[in-house]
């Protein structure tokens, strides 16, 4: 069965569920909105799909700024330049890492499920091999050149189905993690 691609509402809806079940408390708006950055900017390589920048490329989509070395750089990158308030030898300096490279992580393992036949990149800059995963359960029929195509009937559809599919995820997310507790919650 293939159900739709992710679309940003979607990796967006993923970032906020990942940052509800990580972040128990939800406090502060500032983790919020650098867990959803952390989950969309991967697409920022969309540029140069419209600058022609061939897809096999380092720079091409689903390249380097979907790899592993990409989401951790850029979590680290956030957790100094934004957290200040925590020492890199703070646990919370840490835990604010894992939040944020595995919601970048995530976004990228989603691309990877999808049936584009590039795949994604997600060792470089180590590997240039690009990984489509096995049965490639997402269908990826509307492309980075066909923009208004989420706007299209076919788009329409895409959105309800993934719609759904979110809706179930995080009411899951939300059953199984009420009771749970982190590292920023008061005592």
């Amino acid at each position: 069965m293939n159900i739709s691609m992710p679309t940003p509402i979607a990796h967006t809806a993923v970032s906020i569920a990942l940052y509800k079940t990580i972040i128990k408390d939800g406090k502060g708006f500032k983790i919020f909105f650098w867990s959803v950055f952390c989950g969309i900017i991967a697409d920022l390589d969309l540029i140069g799909y419209f600058l022609n920048v061939p897809v096999e490329n380092f720079w091409g989509h689903r390249g380097f700024t979907h790899s592993i070395f990409f989401s951790g750089f850029l979590a680290f990158f956030v957790c100094f330049a934004f957290f200040r308030q925590h020492n890199i030898k703070d646990k919370n300096f840490w835990f604010l890492f894992f939040n944020f490279c595995l919601i970048g992580a995530l976004h990228s393992f989603l691309d990877a499920l999808t049936s584009r036949y590039y795949g994604t990149a997600l060792f470089l800059p180590f590997s240039n091999h690009r990984f489509v995963f096995f049965g490639s359960p997402i269908n990826d029929n509307i492309g980075a050149n066909d923009f208004w195509g989420y706007y299209s009937t076919c788009g329409l559809n895409l959105i309800v189905v993934e719609g759904a599919i979110i809706i179930l995820a995080l009411l899951w997310l939300w059953l199984i993690n009420r009771r749970g507790r982190n590292c920023f919650a008061k005592k």
